[in-house]
């Protein structure tokens, strides 16, 4: 009977011991779903355009940068391409959206090409007149990125609609925020 106490001692020894590489936690060790920014950023804009047809139609919109969340005059490549993704979707919808950094005039570079946006004032076209303002604010967690939009009324400050979403860190988006790569799930 030791014996065999024993050697049950050791088979489940060696099946644990096997097993402990493959153990999975369902609420730690789960992967990020696959995703692609620009799809999420299309996702929640085609949400907030549902939930406010009426206010959205025909409404002058221009779309700001969105923001870190703690820092509200201060943004990342992340915040950039957000916004930049509002604006194609935007534009796709047939909604009425400027874009703030259209130059004036073209400005040629050898070697690099010929460029239309800008970012000196001096140097863009006057904004048009818009009655709404597509913002937002995004917060970088350890795992993931926490984006906010908003479509606020020029003339009362009201927000006529709002949607949020979460979109994982990895490489490439911990890039865009400005870290460094290697610091997908915990920088």
């Amino acid at each position: 009977m030791r014996a065999r106490g024993k050697a049950i001692v050791v088979v489940l020894t060696l099946a644990l011991s096997a097993c402990a590489g493959g153990f999975h936690d369902p609420f730690h060790a789960e992967a990020p779903p696959p995703q692609d920014l620009g799809q999420l950023t299309y996702q929640a804009v085609d949400h907030l355009l549902e939930s406010a047809p009426d206010l959205v139609a025909g409404m002058p919109v221009v779309v700001s940068t969105i923001t870190d969340t703690q820092q509200l005059d201060h943004s990342t490549p992340f915040g950039n391409i957000v916004a930049d993704f509002v604006r194609s979707r935007l534009a796709e919808q047939h909604s009425d959206v400027s874009e703030p950094r259209l130059r004036a005039a073209m400005l040629l570079r050898k070697n690099e090409g010929e460029m239309m946006l800008g970012r000196d004032s001096k140097s863009l076209v006057p904004p048009p007149l818009y009655s709404a303002i597509l913002t937002g604010t995004y917060a970088a967690g350890g795992e993931r990125v926490y984006v906010t939009l908003r479509l606020i009324s020029v003339p009362d400050s009201h927000i006529l609609g709002a949607v949020a979403f979460v979109v994982w860190r990895n490489d490439d988006i911990n890039a865009l925020l400005g870290g460094p790569p290697g610091l997908a799930s915990g920088g």
